[in-house]
């Protein structure tokens, strides 16, 4: 049962205003490979929506930046884990 004066959620991928249109930035905590960001991309493309651009609290290194670039966005992240130095 839903709390008093929230509305109840609608379980659709994309919920709210529709994007089409709209300039939207992804937002993440982490990013690896960048699968989950370039999916959710892909989904509000298809809306409608023009995303070009991604943000993220960490990026592993993991080849996101580069997967995100394949597909027309850039990312930017407030800090880089280049990995461990010994």
């Amino acid at each position: 049962m839903p709390r008093l004066g929230l509305p109840t959620r609608t379980w659709q991928q994309i919920e709210g205003v529709a994007p089409d249109g709209h300039r939207i930035v992804l937002l993440d905590d982490t990013a690896r490979s960048g699968a989950s960001l370039l999916r959710s991309a892909r989904l509000l493309r298809i809306a409608g929506a023009v995303v070009t651009t991604a943000v993220c609290v960490l990026d592993r290194d993991a080849g996101a930046t580069d997967l995100l670039a394949n597909h027309r966005m850039t990312l930017s992240a407030l800090l880089t884990d280049h990995g461990s130095t010994p």
